[in-house]
């Protein structure tokens, strides 16, 4: 129950500020040690390369805004701005795409916890003229709020990664997209298209490119200027050959699945092995809320977390590791008598 009334409500936050990144042409000439690009309150670009006189590198940066007028963002080093870098054509993702979540969200109150508050105070008050009785209920009270307070389970982890899939009944194939998301700081790639989400949307953000040497890739990472801002990327995704069905797991071990009818009753199936059929249904727990957010109703759907041997999509840009959790949706999976 606690996860049907999560779903929708993980929805609508999630439905808040996302946008394709601008990207633009620059040249650097030495001798510098690099440039920003300032985009005003939105955020910069900080690109860190040393270039001896007479050295030059033509480079693509992403920006954290373009403006209507596609005016330059104002340079600071030894750069030139050469234009802004037209994007490709959004390609399609599958349906009811969500964020997984990452430890940045700000502490909430517990429900239990305001009550005692209120109690606190108006005992408090009632005692004002004892302030012995006073002073004792307030520390009660106070270790209480505490207790409650700290009950909650496990922060959300610092990173995560989702592997949202849909199934075409057409001709059976299946469209793939790579969500990542971290608390603070985030490895991209912005070689090709790129997407970042941020949250609090409104959140300014920094892009910084580090060259080991002249000649050398970037290694570049996205942070927010706000502090507790918590960042995603999304990517299309290979999985090559790949695949799960009823009859059998090509993907990998998957350390928990629950499975989903075209009635809407969600079922769990425990761990399921490579190679092995779809386990049959058992007592279980529910599936995390978020995780079955959004997801369109009417078709069959799988949602599993991974084992940390299955393979979790390519490693992360930059850091040559894939995220210590890696969740997994696929969208209109099918299996036999499930309702």
């Amino acid at each position: 129950m606690i996860a049907m009334l999560w779903a929708p409500l993980w929805a609508v936050l999630l439905a808040v500020g996302s946008g394709s990144i601008p990207r633009a042409e620059i040249l650097l000439r030495g001798p510098t040690q690099g440039a920003t690009l300032d985009c005003g309150r939105f955020g910069t670009t900080r690109v860190e390369l040393d270039l001896a006189r007479g050295e030059e590198r033509r480079l693509i940066v992403p920006l954290a805004h373009r403006p209507l007028d596609d005016a330059p963002p104002e340079i600071a080093g030894g750069a030139l701005f050469l234009g802004y870098r037209e994007p490709s054509p959004r390609p399609a993702r599958p349906v009811g795409t969500l964020l997984p979540p990452v430890g940045a969200e700000p502490p909430r109150a517990d429900p239990l916890a305001l009550v005692l508050v209120l109690v606190g105070a108006l005992l408090v008050l009632a005692c004002r003229r004892r302030p012995g009785w006073a002073l004792a209920w307030g520390l009660c009270l106070g270790g209480a709020v505490a207790l409650v307070q700290g009950r909650g389970g496990p922060a959300p982890p610092q990173s995560a990664r989702l592997l949202e899939g849909e199934l075409w009944e057409e001709d059976g194939g299946t469209l793939w997209e790579l969500v990542e998301g971290a608390a603070g700081e985030l490895a991209c790639d912005p070689a090709g298209d790129l997407e970042i989400e941020v949250r609090p949307a409104s959140a300014p953000i920094d892009f910084r490119g580090r060259f080991e040497g002249a000649r050398a890739e970037p290694r570049w990472t996205v942070r927010s200027g706000i502090r507790g801002a918590a960042l995603w990327r999304r990517a299309p995704l290979d999985v090559g050959s790949r695949r799960l069905a009823a009859e059998a797991n090509l993907w990998g071990d998957l350390a928990a699945v629950w499975v989903r009818g075209e009635g809407g009753v969600w079922r769990a199936r425990g761990s399921w092995p490579l190679g092995d059929p779809l386990p049959q249904a058992r007592e279980g727990a529910s599936p995390p809320g978020w995780l079955i957010a959004g997801l369109p109703m009417g078709r069959g759907a799988l949602v599993a977390r991974l084992d940390p041997a299955a393979w979790g999509g390519p490693p992360s840009p930059g850091t040559g590791a894939t995220p210590a959790r890696v969740w997994l949706r696929l969208v209109g999976f099918e299996s036999k008598g499930e309702r």
